[in-house]
Formats: structure tokens, sequence, C-alpha cells
């Protein structure tokens, strides 16, 4: 069995232009280590309930098919106040992938942060 080293996937998220068909797709990159393994590998949880890891690794092949942030879906949306630089997707009622962005247009690279608990964030 062929595995991939955590840096060789991070190489392989972070090189050459990303198109399906005519389409320009989103670069997109994860920035922490345990979640590149949550992603990576099939038999990691990180800790999380099946469903939470299920609905994450399903947002990330949402992700790595958008030609934006408009193909995220609808449980997309950007944070407020000191977080404005952030946004969200809902993973299930009380987990939420959150992300940042890097750069505009053809060169905006959407960066998964973390896994956060919604109902556990000091307001």
């Amino acid at each position: 069995k062929h595995e991939l080293k955590y840096f060789e996937l991070r190489n392989l998220l972070l090189t050459g232009d990303r198109q399906r068909g005519s389409l320009r797709l989103m670069k997109w990159r994860i920035r922490d280590d345990s979640l590149l393994k949550l992603w990576a590998d099939p038999g990691c949880d990180g800790g999380f309930p099946p469903a939470v890891v299920k609905a994450f690794r399903k947002h990330i092949q949402r992700i790595d098919g958008a030609t934006d942030t408009r193909d995220f879906g609808g449980r997309f949306e950007r944070l407020k106040h000191d977080r404005s630089h952030q946004s969200s997707m809902r993973l299930d009622r009380r987990w939420r992938l959150i992300l940042e962005f890097e750069g505009r247009g053809a060169e905006q690279t959407a960066v998964i942060v973390g896994i956060e608990d919604y109902h556990r964030r000091e307001r």
C-alpha cells in the first residue's frame, strides 16, 4: 500500500493549476496538521464524533470541487465582529469548520483553520 506523507499531501494542495474542464477550481489548503491527518487518514477520527468526521470530509470534497465560495452551499457564512476575517461551514448543530481566505479573485485560497464547538465559544 502506497501512503503519502502529510508534507507530500500539503505540497499537492499548494501546487499546480486546478481545473475541472474549462472551469478554474478554487485553491485550498489545510493549515492544521491534525486536520490534515483527519482528512487523509480514513482510520483517524481526531476525537470527533463519527458524524462530524463524515461531514468534515464531505465539506472538504465540496471545497475541492468549488470554483468560488458560492459553491460551498447554504451552510457557509461569514463570521462577525472580531472574527470578520473568518468564515464557517456548519458540520452539524454543534460543530463548525472554520476557514480563512488568502488572496483575491482567481488567486484566492481557502484555508481550513479548524473545527470548533460552536456552543463552547466564549461570547
